[in-house]
């Protein structure tokens, strides 16, 4: 550390490589990495964020964190039981990158568009997300699934050759149904 004062008053300081001066965190030494590690929640937020240079700013980070994804028929869920029910996401700035696994021991007795609530941020612009699935029964024509990212749910749809978009419903999964999806959704 050098000479100066650490106390309210300092105007600049310097620890190592690092130094700072009024509202600035810098190294001084040529094209070092600096890193600010978040105060053990995971979670690194500065107020009016951190200028990288003198154009873009980032506001918000969030380590890798666990959420629980939960599959609706109609918007419910009754009798739904899950082997495997999980999720991780990561935040950067107003992106969120997103994976989400879900394995059906049972697909209960609800009815209707199947939905996945429970999305850890809300979503600020609708998106798409690629998704895996394993005893997932298509309609005729139809060859693949999509999730519609939206508000702060995933709707499960089917997608075919020169064929409009559908909803997945309850008839489209089995009790040994497995999805599984990844993806990028901005956020506000």
């Amino acid at each position: 550390m050098t000479q100066n004062a650490i106390n309210n008053r300092a105007s600049e300081m310097s620890i190592g490589d690092v130094f700072i001066t009024a509202d600035t965190i810098s190294t001084q030494s040529a094209n070092a990495n600096l890193i600010i590690a978040p105060n053990g929640t995971g979670v690194t937020e500065v107020a009016n964020g951190i200028t990288f240079d003198t154009v873009h700013v980032l506001k918000n980070y969030v380590t890798q964190t666990n959420w629980t994804p939960v599959l609706t028929f109609g918007g419910a869920s009754v009798g739904i039981t899950y082997t495997t029910q999980q999720g991780v996401y990561l935040r950067i700035g107003d992106l969120v990158f997103v994976e989400m696994e879900i394995l059906l021991s049972s697909k209960g007795s609800s009815t209707g568009d199947a939905i996945i609530t429970g999305l850890p941020l809300p979503v600020a612009a609708n998106s798409f997300l690629n998704i895996r699935w394993a005893d997932v029964t298509f309609d005729a024509t139809y060859t693949t699934a999509v999730g519609a990212a939206s508000l702060s749910q995933i709707i499960l749809q089917q997608v075919g050759n020169n064929n409009a978009f559908i909803a997945l419903d309850d008839t489209n999964f089995s009790n040994a149904t497995n999805i599984f999806f990844s993806g990028v959704y901005p956020t506000s």
